[in-house]
Protein backbone atom coordinates (compact mmCIF):
# COMPACT_ATOMS: atom_id res chain seq x y z
CA UNK A 1 0.00 0.00 0.00
CA UNK A 2 2.71 2.09 0.91
CA UNK A 3 4.67 1.54 -2.19
CA UNK A 4 1.28 2.57 -4.62
CA UNK A 5 0.99 5.90 -2.81
CA UNK A 6 4.16 6.98 -3.24
CA UNK A 7 4.40 5.86 -6.88
CA UNK A 8 0.82 7.78 -7.09
CA UNK A 9 2.87 10.79 -5.50
CA UNK A 10 6.28 10.86 -7.53
CA UNK A 11 5.72 8.59 -10.18
CA UNK A 12 4.33 11.37 -11.86
CA UNK A 13 7.42 13.55 -11.41
CA UNK A 14 9.75 14.06 -14.78
CA UNK A 15 13.15 11.97 -14.51
CA UNK A 16 16.11 14.19 -13.85
CA UNK A 17 19.65 13.96 -15.17
CA UNK A 18 21.44 14.36 -11.94
CA UNK A 19 24.75 12.59 -11.82
CA UNK A 20 26.92 12.55 -8.42
CA UNK A 21 29.98 14.81 -8.02
CA UNK A 22 32.57 14.33 -5.89
CA UNK A 23 33.41 17.33 -3.50
CA UNK A 24 36.47 19.59 -4.29
CA UNK A 25 39.26 18.29 -1.83
CA UNK A 26 40.01 20.73 1.04
CA UNK A 27 43.55 22.61 0.81
CA UNK A 28 45.09 23.76 3.98
CA UNK A 29 47.70 26.51 3.37
CA UNK A 30 48.59 26.75 7.39
CA UNK A 31 47.90 25.40 10.18
CA UNK A 32 45.47 27.63 12.78
CA UNK A 33 44.36 27.67 16.43
CA UNK A 34 40.64 29.51 17.65
CA UNK A 35 40.68 29.39 21.18
CA UNK A 36 36.88 30.31 22.50
CA UNK A 37 36.58 31.06 25.94
CA UNK A 38 33.50 29.92 27.37
CA UNK A 39 32.31 29.27 30.79
CA UNK A 40 31.70 25.36 30.49
CA UNK A 41 33.67 22.44 32.79
CA UNK A 42 34.44 20.78 29.48
CA UNK A 43 36.86 21.52 26.62
CA UNK A 44 36.18 20.70 23.26
CA UNK A 45 38.46 19.81 20.12
CA UNK A 46 37.55 20.04 16.55
CA UNK A 47 40.59 19.24 14.32
CA UNK A 48 40.21 19.38 10.28
CA UNK A 49 42.71 18.22 8.25
CA UNK A 50 42.37 16.60 4.09
CA UNK A 51 42.24 13.25 3.46
CA UNK A 52 42.18 11.23 0.59
CA UNK A 53 39.20 10.48 -1.40
CA UNK A 54 36.58 7.40 -0.65
CA UNK A 55 37.71 5.45 -3.60
CA UNK A 56 41.65 5.82 -2.95
CA UNK A 57 43.43 2.82 -1.70
CA UNK A 58 45.07 5.14 1.10
CA UNK A 59 41.67 5.44 2.73
CA UNK A 60 42.28 2.15 4.59
CA UNK A 61 45.67 3.40 6.52
CA UNK A 62 43.79 6.88 6.66
CA UNK A 63 41.02 5.09 8.85
CA UNK A 64 43.44 3.41 11.13
CA UNK A 65 45.10 6.96 11.69
CA UNK A 66 42.09 8.79 12.62
CA UNK A 67 40.63 5.84 14.84
CA UNK A 68 44.07 5.49 16.74
CA UNK A 69 44.06 9.61 17.20
CA UNK A 70 40.73 10.11 18.39
CA UNK A 71 40.70 7.25 20.64
CA UNK A 72 43.78 9.51 21.82
CA UNK A 73 41.97 12.05 22.59
CA UNK A 74 40.47 10.32 25.91
CA UNK A 75 44.04 9.19 27.04
CA UNK A 76 44.29 11.63 30.36
CA UNK A 77 47.51 12.85 30.87
CA UNK A 78 49.47 11.55 35.19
Amino acid sequence: MLKARITASFGKLPRGDYKAQLPPQLSFTTSTVDVTPRELPTNYIQGMFTAPPLTSPDIYPMRVASSLLRDRVFEESA
